[in-house]
Protein backbone atom coordinates (compact mmCIF):
# COMPACT_ATOMS: atom_id res chain seq x y z
CA UNK A 1 0.00 0.00 0.00
CA UNK A 2 1.03 3.62 -0.42
CA UNK A 3 1.78 5.47 2.82
CA UNK A 4 2.37 9.20 3.25
CA UNK A 5 5.52 10.65 4.76
CA UNK A 6 4.67 12.60 7.91
CA UNK A 7 8.21 13.53 8.86
CA UNK A 8 11.78 13.19 7.61
CA UNK A 9 14.03 14.07 10.53
CA UNK A 10 17.86 14.09 10.65
CA UNK A 11 19.29 12.08 13.54
CA UNK A 12 22.94 13.01 13.10
CA UNK A 13 25.64 11.75 10.77
CA UNK A 14 24.14 9.96 7.78
CA UNK A 15 21.01 8.82 9.63
CA UNK A 16 17.42 9.98 9.30
CA UNK A 17 14.09 8.99 10.83
CA UNK A 18 11.23 8.58 8.38
CA UNK A 19 7.73 8.68 9.92
CA UNK A 20 5.00 7.06 7.81
CA UNK A 21 1.25 7.53 8.25
CA UNK A 22 -1.05 4.51 8.57
CA UNK A 23 -4.40 4.62 6.77
CA UNK A 24 -6.27 4.31 10.09
CA UNK A 25 -5.24 7.03 12.60
CA UNK A 26 -6.20 4.72 15.47
CA UNK A 27 -4.26 1.71 14.19
CA UNK A 28 -1.11 0.19 15.61
CA UNK A 29 1.50 -1.63 13.58
CA UNK A 30 1.69 -5.19 14.91
CA UNK A 31 5.12 -6.80 14.74
CA UNK A 32 7.48 -9.09 16.65
CA UNK A 33 11.27 -9.29 17.11
CA UNK A 34 13.08 -9.03 13.79
CA UNK A 35 9.89 -8.30 11.84
CA UNK A 36 10.59 -6.27 8.72
CA UNK A 37 8.63 -4.48 6.04
CA UNK A 38 9.67 -3.63 2.48
CA UNK A 39 9.83 -0.14 1.00
CA UNK A 40 9.89 0.31 -2.77
CA UNK A 41 10.38 3.28 -5.04
CA UNK A 42 11.56 4.55 -8.42
CA UNK A 43 14.60 6.81 -8.30
CA UNK A 44 15.68 9.03 -11.17
CA UNK A 45 18.81 10.15 -9.32
CA UNK A 46 20.98 7.29 -10.55
CA UNK A 47 23.66 6.94 -13.23
CA UNK A 48 23.02 7.07 -16.96
CA UNK A 49 22.73 3.29 -17.23
CA UNK A 50 19.17 3.73 -15.91
CA UNK A 51 17.67 6.27 -18.38
CA UNK A 52 14.12 5.63 -17.12
CA UNK A 53 15.01 5.45 -13.44
CA UNK A 54 15.96 2.59 -11.17
CA UNK A 55 13.43 0.45 -9.30
CA UNK A 56 14.48 0.29 -5.65
CA UNK A 57 13.51 -2.15 -2.91
CA UNK A 58 14.86 -2.75 0.59
CA UNK A 59 13.65 -4.24 3.88
CA UNK A 60 13.50 -2.12 7.04
CA UNK A 61 12.77 -2.85 10.67
CA UNK A 62 9.75 -0.79 11.80
CA UNK A 63 9.64 1.09 15.08
CA UNK A 64 6.56 2.25 16.96
CA UNK A 65 6.49 3.40 20.60
CA UNK A 66 3.88 1.48 22.61
CA UNK A 67 1.85 4.62 23.26
CA UNK A 68 1.65 5.78 19.62
CA UNK A 69 -1.01 5.08 17.02
CA UNK A 70 -1.60 6.05 13.42
CA UNK A 71 2.03 6.06 12.33
CA UNK A 72 5.36 4.24 12.62
CA UNK A 73 9.02 5.03 12.01
CA UNK A 74 11.88 3.57 10.01
CA UNK A 75 15.51 4.58 10.47
CA UNK A 76 17.40 5.19 7.23
CA UNK A 77 21.12 5.48 6.60
CA UNK A 78 22.28 7.36 3.51
CA UNK A 79 25.63 6.54 1.88
CA UNK A 80 27.49 8.27 -1.00
CA UNK A 81 27.21 6.89 -4.54
CA UNK A 82 27.60 4.11 -5.62
CA UNK A 83 26.41 2.64 -2.30
CA UNK A 84 23.00 3.07 -0.75
CA UNK A 85 20.63 4.02 -3.59
CA UNK A 86 17.64 3.28 -1.36
CA UNK A 87 18.95 5.29 1.58
CA UNK A 88 19.66 8.35 -0.55
CA UNK A 89 16.24 8.07 -2.18
CA UNK A 90 14.44 7.91 1.16
CA UNK A 91 16.57 10.67 2.67
CA UNK A 92 15.22 12.98 -0.02
CA UNK A 93 11.53 12.24 0.62
CA UNK A 94 9.39 15.22 1.57
CA UNK A 95 6.39 15.52 3.84
CA UNK A 96 3.22 14.45 2.04
CA UNK A 97 4.97 12.30 -0.57
CA UNK A 98 3.93 8.65 -0.83
CA UNK A 99 5.97 5.47 -0.54
CA UNK A 100 5.03 1.96 -1.59
CA UNK A 101 5.24 -0.17 1.56
CA UNK A 102 4.60 -3.88 2.06
CA UNK A 103 3.28 -4.37 5.58
CA UNK A 104 5.27 -6.28 8.22
CA UNK A 105 6.39 -9.76 7.33
CA UNK A 106 6.54 -11.99 10.42
CA UNK A 107 9.64 -13.92 11.43
CA UNK A 108 8.07 -17.08 12.90
CA UNK A 109 11.41 -18.88 13.19
CA UNK A 110 12.80 -16.08 15.38
CA UNK A 111 9.72 -15.99 17.59
CA UNK A 112 9.71 -19.81 17.82
CA UNK A 113 13.36 -19.91 18.90
CA UNK A 114 12.79 -17.25 21.55
CA UNK A 115 9.65 -19.01 22.78
CA UNK A 116 11.57 -22.28 23.09
CA UNK A 117 14.52 -20.69 24.90
CA UNK A 118 12.41 -18.46 27.18
CA UNK A 119 15.48 -16.35 28.00
CA UNK A 120 15.54 -14.48 31.30
CA UNK A 121 18.63 -12.64 30.08
CA UNK A 122 18.81 -11.50 26.47
CA UNK A 123 21.91 -10.15 24.74
CA UNK A 124 21.80 -8.04 21.60
CA UNK A 125 24.97 -7.53 19.58
CA UNK A 126 24.35 -5.00 16.82
CA UNK A 127 26.11 -2.70 14.37
CA UNK A 128 25.19 -0.04 11.82
CA UNK A 129 21.56 -0.12 10.79
CA UNK A 130 21.22 -3.26 12.91
CA UNK A 131 21.01 -0.94 15.90
CA UNK A 132 17.40 -0.36 14.90
CA UNK A 133 16.85 -3.98 15.91
CA UNK A 134 18.12 -3.17 19.40
CA UNK A 135 15.52 -0.43 19.76
CA UNK A 136 12.79 -2.65 18.33
CA UNK A 137 13.56 -5.66 20.53
CA UNK A 138 14.11 -3.55 23.66
CA UNK A 139 10.73 -1.85 23.29
CA UNK A 140 8.94 -5.14 22.67
CA UNK A 141 10.68 -7.04 25.48
CA UNK A 142 10.42 -4.36 28.15
CA UNK A 143 6.78 -3.65 27.30
CA UNK A 144 5.95 -7.08 28.76
CA UNK A 145 6.51 -5.48 32.15
CA UNK A 146 7.31 -6.90 35.58
CA UNK A 147 8.91 -10.31 35.90
CA UNK A 148 7.88 -11.24 32.36
CA UNK A 149 10.40 -8.85 30.80
CA UNK A 150 13.90 -10.31 30.37
CA UNK A 151 17.00 -8.44 31.46
CA UNK A 152 18.62 -6.94 28.34
CA UNK A 153 22.33 -6.54 27.59
CA UNK A 154 23.08 -4.50 24.46
CA UNK A 155 26.54 -4.28 22.88
CA UNK A 156 26.59 -1.98 19.86
CA UNK A 157 29.27 -1.07 17.35
CA UNK A 158 29.22 1.94 15.05
CA UNK A 159 31.64 4.12 13.14
CA UNK A 160 31.54 7.27 15.24
CA UNK A 161 29.67 8.95 18.05
CA UNK A 162 27.60 10.90 15.49
CA UNK A 163 26.07 7.62 14.27
CA UNK A 164 24.71 6.57 17.67
CA UNK A 165 21.20 7.70 16.85
CA UNK A 166 19.43 5.48 19.33
CA UNK A 167 21.22 6.61 22.49
CA UNK A 168 18.44 8.90 23.71
CA UNK A 169 15.80 6.22 23.30
CA UNK A 170 17.92 3.69 25.16
CA UNK A 171 18.59 6.16 27.97
CA UNK A 172 14.83 6.78 28.20
CA UNK A 173 14.17 3.05 28.46
CA UNK A 174 16.84 2.73 31.14
CA UNK A 175 15.09 5.38 33.21
CA UNK A 176 11.69 3.79 32.68
CA UNK A 177 12.88 0.24 33.44
CA UNK A 178 15.70 0.59 35.98
CA UNK A 179 17.93 -2.45 36.26
CA UNK A 180 16.46 -4.10 33.18
CA UNK A 181 18.62 -2.60 30.43
CA UNK A 182 22.42 -2.53 30.22
CA UNK A 183 24.13 -0.79 27.29
CA UNK A 184 27.73 -0.83 26.10
CA UNK A 185 28.83 1.11 23.02
CA UNK A 186 31.92 0.58 20.89
CA UNK A 187 33.23 2.78 18.08
CA UNK A 188 35.24 1.73 15.04
CA UNK A 189 36.67 5.22 14.48
CA UNK A 190 36.57 8.75 15.94
CA UNK A 191 36.59 7.34 19.46
CA UNK A 192 37.36 9.51 22.49
CA UNK A 193 40.73 9.04 24.16
CA UNK A 194 40.90 5.98 26.39
CA UNK A 195 38.50 3.81 24.42
CA UNK A 196 39.67 0.35 23.46
CA UNK A 197 39.18 -3.32 24.26
CA UNK A 198 41.71 -3.32 27.08
CA UNK A 199 40.24 -0.07 28.38
CA UNK A 200 36.82 -1.67 28.54
CA UNK A 201 35.03 0.50 25.97
CA UNK A 202 36.05 -0.78 22.57
CA UNK A 203 37.39 0.68 19.37
CA UNK A 204 37.86 -1.04 16.06
CA UNK A 205 36.35 -4.45 15.45
CA UNK A 206 34.26 -5.76 18.32
CA UNK A 207 36.43 -8.22 20.23
CA UNK A 208 35.61 -11.31 22.27
CA UNK A 209 36.92 -9.59 25.40
CA UNK A 210 34.21 -6.91 25.17
CA UNK A 211 31.48 -9.50 24.53
CA UNK A 212 32.59 -11.58 27.50
CA UNK A 213 32.64 -8.53 29.75
CA UNK A 214 29.32 -6.96 28.73
CA UNK A 215 27.04 -9.88 27.82
CA UNK A 216 25.51 -12.21 30.42
CA UNK A 217 27.36 -15.44 31.11
CA UNK A 218 26.24 -18.27 28.79
CA UNK A 219 23.53 -20.44 30.30
CA UNK A 220 20.23 -22.22 29.73
CA UNK A 221 18.27 -19.00 30.32
CA UNK A 222 20.39 -16.82 28.01
CA UNK A 223 19.97 -16.03 24.29
CA UNK A 224 21.90 -13.62 22.07
CA UNK A 225 20.46 -11.83 19.03
CA UNK A 226 22.86 -10.53 16.37
CA UNK A 227 22.02 -7.95 13.70
CA UNK A 228 24.19 -5.92 11.35
CA UNK A 229 26.18 -6.04 8.10
CA UNK A 230 27.37 -9.41 6.81
CA UNK A 231 31.01 -8.92 7.81
CA UNK A 232 30.00 -7.92 11.33
CA UNK A 233 27.61 -10.88 11.74
CA UNK A 234 30.26 -13.29 10.44
CA UNK A 235 32.86 -11.93 12.86
CA UNK A 236 30.51 -12.03 15.86
CA UNK A 237 28.48 -15.19 15.18
CA UNK A 238 30.24 -17.06 12.40
CA UNK A 239 27.20 -16.82 10.12
CA UNK A 240 25.89 -14.22 7.71
CA UNK A 241 22.89 -11.99 7.26
CA UNK A 242 21.83 -10.45 3.98
CA UNK A 243 19.80 -7.31 4.69
CA UNK A 244 18.66 -8.86 7.99
CA UNK A 245 16.74 -11.59 6.16
CA UNK A 246 18.90 -14.67 6.79
CA UNK A 247 17.49 -17.47 8.95
CA UNK A 248 18.90 -17.89 12.44
CA UNK A 249 22.19 -19.69 12.87
CA UNK A 250 21.80 -23.41 13.45
CA UNK A 251 24.07 -25.75 15.37
CA UNK A 252 26.26 -26.22 12.32
CA UNK A 253 26.82 -22.50 11.74
CA UNK A 254 27.59 -20.82 15.05
CA UNK A 255 31.06 -19.56 15.68
CA UNK A 256 32.90 -16.30 15.71
CA UNK A 257 33.54 -14.24 18.81
CA UNK A 258 30.41 -15.52 20.59
CA UNK A 259 31.58 -19.13 20.33
CA UNK A 260 34.98 -18.05 21.60
CA UNK A 261 33.39 -16.86 24.86
CA UNK A 262 31.27 -19.94 25.33
CA UNK A 263 27.87 -19.33 23.70
CA UNK A 264 26.28 -22.49 22.33
CA UNK A 265 24.97 -22.45 18.75
CA UNK A 266 21.35 -22.92 19.81
CA UNK A 267 21.46 -19.77 21.96
CA UNK A 268 22.52 -17.50 19.05
CA UNK A 269 19.94 -16.05 16.66
CA UNK A 270 20.69 -13.81 13.65
CA UNK A 271 17.98 -11.27 12.86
Amino acid sequence: SDLRVLRNKPLGGNTRLLRLQLDDPGARLEYGPGTFLTIRGLSLAVDESYPFGKRLEEPFLPLQPPDRRGHFDVVVKSYPYPRGDVGRYLAGMRQGEALEVSMPRPRPHVEARLAALKPRRLGLVVAGSGMTAAVQVARLALAQGGDEAPELFIVSSDRSDHDLFYVREMERLQREFPGKLHIHRTLTRDAPAGWGCRGGEGTGRLCAEVLERHLPEPGDDVAVLVCGPDAFVHHVAGGSASANLAPPIGPEGAGGALAAVGFAPESVIVL
